[in-house]
Formats: structure tokens, sequence, C-alpha cells
């Protein structure tokens, strides 16, 4: 017997693992009315908040891709971004913030060693003016979930585990479109492929402060 998440990952586990039956358990489902809705600070920089909890680099998470948009829309003091992550993908990040000259409006922060703390977590999103989640790959999408409960703006895929309760947020969030597929590091199979250019322009669509509210 194996539990799931989400429809999407029953149907991955059932077409790798020999089980006999997988039973589908949708946490957090249906969303509940926000928690919190901070207000957004206007006039000074907007915060863009990505979090990435993948041990590996490249990252399912769109770490790199979102990199790689951000240095292409050139952003200048209006907006700054911070990525959260493990301590194993800081050097890696950091190397390519580098080297894409984005390090005066980038950030990495690290984790702690047994993770982040919920109150440090709620902190995280209270704080946010938008949450950047490209991923390529979902069980279930507890950040995305988290956003939309905090009550901040989100800009994603709309693929894999998440997309079965997105769907119960119209106007929550804004989708990133991947009408291609590709390879998957480290796994087997295919997942949809964010492309930077598509989602550089998305990015300066979500950072236009009316847009946004």
């Amino acid at each position: 017997l194996a539990i799931a998440p989400s429809r999407f990952c029953a149907a991955t586990v059932a077409r790798n693992c020999p089980v006999d039956r997988v039973t589908v358990l949708p946490l957090g489902s249906p969303i509940s009315s926000p928690l919190h809705k901070a207000d957004r600070a206007l006039g000074g920089p907007a915060r863009v908040l990505h979090f990435t909890s993948d041990q590996a680099w490249p990252s399912r998470k769109g770490t790199e891709t979102l990199l790689k948009a951000w240095a292409k829309r050139r952003p200048g003091p209006e907006a700054v971004l911070t990525v959260h992550g493990p301590s194993s993908l800081r050097k890696d990040a950091l190397y390519m913030i580098a080297d894409l000259g984005i390090d005066e409006t980038v950030t990495y922060e690290p984790s702690g060693r047994h993770g982040t703390s919920d109150e440090e977590l709620a902190l995280l999103y209270e704080q946010a003016d938008l949450i950047v989640a490209p991923s390529r790959s979902e069980g279930f999408g507890m950040m995305m979930l988290a956003s939309l409960v905090a009550g901040v703006p989100l800009l994603t895929t709309c693929n894999t585990g998440h997309a079965e309760f997105l769907s119960l947020r119209p106007g929550a969030w804004l989708p990133i479109p991947t009408p291609n597929d590709g390879p998957l590091s480290f796994e087997t199979g295919f997942a949809p492929i964010v492309d930077a250019d598509t989602l550089a322009e998305m990015l300066s669509l979500a950072l236009t402060p009316f847009a946004r509210d």
C-alpha cells in the first residue's frame, strides 16, 4: 500500500513501483481562507522569494532557470530576489549569481542544518511581495499552497501535483507556460521545461505593482 499527496504523484508511483494499490490523501485540500494577508509596502523594492529544497544542481525547483530569467530582465533597485534553500546548493547558486552579474539584487539564504522552523517560514512568507516557483516536478507543492494560504501573490508552473489545488484559487496566482517536455536531472522520465525567456516575461508582468496587487 502506498499513500500519495496528489493524483499526479499516485500515477507516478503506480508507473514505477510494484505496489498493489495507491491511495491519494490530498493534503491541505480544499484550501482554507487566507490565514494572513500582509500589507504590501508601496514605494520600496518588491521582495521576491524563491524556495528550493533539492539537494542537487540543477534543481527540479527551477532555481537555475529563475536566476537566468532574473538576469535577462536586469531588474534595478525596484526588485530584490532571495533564494532560500539548503546549504548544499549555496556554492553552485552563488557561482551562478556572480557569473550572471546579478549579485546586487539576488541573495542566497541557506536553511538551517535541520531545516527551517515553521515560525521562520511564516516570517519569510509574511515579508514577501511575490513567491516565484518555476518548478518542473512536484508531488504535491507545499510551498505553492503555503503562498496561497498566506495571501502572497504566486508565479508558478501549472503542471504536476500542485495543479490539483491551484485551480481552486483562480486569480491568486500567475501561470508560467510550459508547453514542452524534456529529461529531468537525476531521474527517469520527462518533465515540463521552463524556458528562461518566457519566465523573464512573466516576471516582468508579476513585478508590476498593480498586477501583483
